[in-house]
């Protein structure tokens, strides 16, 4: 090898040890910059949340909301509302998946309103029973009357719904490490995290057994959802979402077993984040 292929061989060894320097140093940058895992004041990890509710804010049942009905102002929280709401807008007799769509759209569109500044048409009320303006609204008295003998049916089946959704909430909340996500009471679809285990990985391996949840909000699909990224999730919050949704066949024994199923991933795989 003569001196002129020996210097040009050095030349290209130099610049390939600082290629990969740059490299290493780019990377370990980004990690610090996007790894916005909480620390303890010793610079340790801090531990992994259980049983907490992931976003800031009161429940929906916890707000009082102003309806005018046939004139006049009554307050009752949103659950309450989203059940009228139901009761006027669509017959009972839906299949259980129509009715959890149209309380999500309800709650959309009336919290819409609410932070546009509401209506002239009821300053004084945050929304009302006039479809045209607001949505429909009756109460349990006016739906009896409406729907007849099937009125303690249709009345169980929309119950049914918020109970079933309770029951599973309280039961994830036993697993150390699931927070839930959001305090909105839109019927009968829950959000929560198993924080640090990516909801892919978690919906593959419970999918093989039978069980079907999703990962992350029914707006996105393979990626970070805008509603999450929204809520200021942080990484390994964000990663974990998983979305639970509750057909007209659920049963309580399917919770306990989707439960079940998490508890032994959790216990059996190590975090990836």
């Amino acid at each position: 090898m003569g001196r002129r292929e020996e210097h040009a061989l050095k030349q290209l060894l130099r610049i390939t040890i600082l290629l990969i320097g740059l490299i290493w140093i780019l990377a370990w940058a980004a990690a610090g910059r996007f790894d916005d895992t909480p620390n303890t004041q010793d610079g340790s990890e801090s531990p992994l949340p259980s049983g907490e509710i992931a976003s800031p804010g009161e429940r929906d049942s916890a707000k009082t909301l102003r309806v005018q009905i046939q004139g006049e102002v009554q307050e009752m929280d949103m659950g309450t509302y989203l059940l009228g709401v139901l009761r006027a807008e669509m017959p009972a007799s839906f299949e259980e998946e129509a009715l959890k769509a149209q309380a999500i759209a309800a709650r959309t569109y009336t919290l819409y309103r609410i932070r546009g500044g509401g209506s002239a048409n009821h300053p004084d009320a945050d929304a009302c029973d006039d479809h045209t303006c607001c949505k429909a609204y009756i109460n349990a008295e006016q739906a009896a009357a409406n729907w007849g003998s099937m009125a303690v049916y249709y009345e169980e089946k929309l119950a049914r719904m918020a109970q079933l959704k309770q029951y599973a909430l309280e039961q994830l909340l036993t697993i150390d490490g699931v927070v839930r996500i959001g305090n909105g009471d839109a019927p009968h679809i829950l959000s929560v995290s198993l924080v640090g285990y990516p909801s892919a990985n978690v919906v593959t391996e419970l999918g093989a057994q039978g069980i079907c949840i999703s990962a992350g909000s029914a707006c996105h699909r393979g990626k970070l959802s805008h509603v999450y990224a929204a809520m200021k999730l942080d990484k390994r919050t964000a990663a974990g979402v998983l979305r639970v949704s509750f057909g007209p066949e659920t049963t309580k024994e399917e919770i306990d077993a989707l439960v079940s199923a998490l508890k032994v991933h959790r216990d059996t795989r190590f975090p990836m984040l």
